[in-house]
């Protein structure tokens, strides 16, 4: 069996990761890592989220602080689920380090654009394996790091990756909306959401007011509104560089982005988990909405192939609805692993569909650990 270690294990992420590795065939969890605060407490004890669905042994594990300066060395994949800024200061600082001894994934941002550094979505990318191996081999490491993308970004790359293959249809343009829900700002998001639609009690009122509020208060109970306090800009910065990195070419050491327009518009909306989004695509050739549908349903034959004896792949990577997706009916598709389309058509010479999937599951903890599956497969763990 393979160990794995957790840090931030008591957050969203954390959770969903410890679920994920319940019963796996070859990863088993060996440490918990979480803050100060938690630190020394039973799992039951430190984590105040929903623990109903894991077993007693997790629930009686300590849990460790977060130290890097003294790293383990008897795991084999250290997984990071740490707030943004902590795990920027760990990995900025520590990551290198860490990597000589164990393969380190992270859902943090600080080390996604980095150019000797992959960013792999396991059914869109896995050939960038290559620079993990260029990495190993310059820095005589054990492992390397593999930061895991904006959670944003993965229908997006899903619903490009297969029009890319074919050179029937192409991708020249691409405009996304985006709707996302609020466990994707973390635990302490969801817990003052669930104050306000306490304090709310029946529908909230929009606030009257002749005269603009120049920066209004961060709510989300009955709102749309930016992903960080004041806009989305940096978000949507992430989300552009990161689909152009994962969607390009290996070539002699570094990824050559794939070359195309995208532009992205983010929101924040009160649903609980699940990022649904709007894409539009100008295709370099004209197509119907069947090729568009066949174009899919071969990339899902091709997933089966290739990745559908990893213990977390969904029996369908890509589910294909004739209706709209709709985030509470449909985010647990797959286990939560599948990518949602509906409503796909064609008007104006442009491909328009609807996309849905889960940023908890598929977006992060257990994309990750289906990520680690594949890593295992290759040999490279």
């Amino acid at each position: 069996m393979l160990k794995v270690g957790i840090y931030g294990a008591t957050g969203n992420v954390g959770l969903e990761a410890i679920e994920s590795l319940i019963n796996h065939p070859f990863l088993e969890i060996s440490h918990l890592y979480a803050s100060e605060r938690s630190a020394g407490k039973k799992y039951k004890d430190a984590c105040f989220l929903d623990t109903s669905l894991l077993p007693k042994y997790i629930l009686e594990m300590n849990v460790e602080p977060t130290n890097m300066k003294k790293p383990p060395r008897n795991i084999d994949v250290a997984f990071f689920a740490l707030p943004e800024e902590i795990a920027k200061e760990f990995e900025l600082r520590y990551v290198e380090e860490l990597s000589k001894h164990m393969t380190v994934i992270t859902t943090s941002s600080a080390l996604r654009m980095y150019e000797k550094i992959p960013l792999i979505v396991t059914e869109v990318n896995a050939d960038h394996l290559r620079l993990a191996e260029d990495y190993r081999k310059e820095l005589d490491s054990i492992g390397c790091p593999f930061p895991q993308c904006n959670c944003t970004a993965v229908p997006i790359v899903f619903a490009l990756k297969p029009l890319l293959e074919d050179e029937s249809i192409g991708v020249k343009e691409v405009h996304v909306d985006t709707y996302q829900s609020i466990s994707g700002s973390g635990a302490r998001a969801v817990r003052k959401w669930q104050k306000e639609r306490l304090k709310e009690k029946g529908v909230p009122k929009p606030f009257m007011s002749e005269r603009p509020v120049i920066y209004p208060e961060l709510t989300y109970e009955g709102n749309v509104r930016p992903i960080y306090e004041k806009n989305s800009k940096e978000e949507e910065k992430k989300v552009k560089e990161e689909t152009l990195k994962i969607l390009g070419t290996y070539d002699n050491g570094k990824i050559i982005p794939v070359d195309f327009t995208i532009d992205c518009m983010c929101n924040r909306v009160p649903t609980l988990r699940g990022h649904f989004e709007h894409i539009r695509i100008k295709p370099k050739k004209s197509c119907t909405k069947q090729d568009i549908i066949s174009i899919y349903e071969e990339f899902n034959e091709k997933c089966r192939k290739l990745y559908g004896d990893l213990p977390s792949s969904p029996e369908k990577t890509l589910t294909l609805l004739h209706r709209e997706p709709q985030t509470r009916y449909d985010v647990g598709l797959g286990g939560g692993m599948s990518i949602v389309m509906g409503a796909i058509e064609i008007e104006n010479g442009w491909i328009r569909l609807r996309t849905l999937s889960d940023n908890l599951k598929k977006g992060a903890a257990k994309g990750s650990v289906q990520l680690m599956e594949y890593l295992h497969k290759k040999q490279f763990l």
